[in-house]
C-alpha cells in the first residue's frame, strides 16, 4: 500500500480528524530532478531535465513536509 493510501485509510478509520489538515510525504527532502525522473519513469517518457541555475527573489529552495501532526493524531509513519 503506498503512504498517501495509508495515510487516507488511517484518516477513514480515524473518528477526530474531521476537518484537520495534515501534510501526507515522506518527511525528508526530495530534489525536482528526483521527482522529475520519478514521473518520467512511472509515465515512461524520456526526458532530459533542464536545470538552468537561476533562480528567482522568492523561489523556495528547499521544502519538505511536516508529517508530525499526522504521526501525533494517526501513528502515521512512511514506509
Amino acid at each position: 500500500m503506498s503512504d498517501i493510501a495509508k495515510a487516507f485509510q488511517l484518516a477513514l478509520d480515524a473518528d477526530d480528524v474531521s476537518g484537520v489538515a495534515l501534510n501526507v510525504g515522506t518527511g525528508k527532502s526530495t530534489t525536482v530532478l528526483d521527482v522529475a525522473e520519478v514521473l518520467a519513469s512511472e509515465l515512461g517518457v524520456e526526458i532530459e531535465p533542464e536545470i538552468v541555475e537561476k533562480f528567482r527573489h522568492g523561489d523556495v529552495r528547499h521544502c519538505w513536509s511536516d508529517i508530525s501532526a499526522i504521526t501525533d493524531a494517526l501513528g502515521y509513519e512512511p514506509s
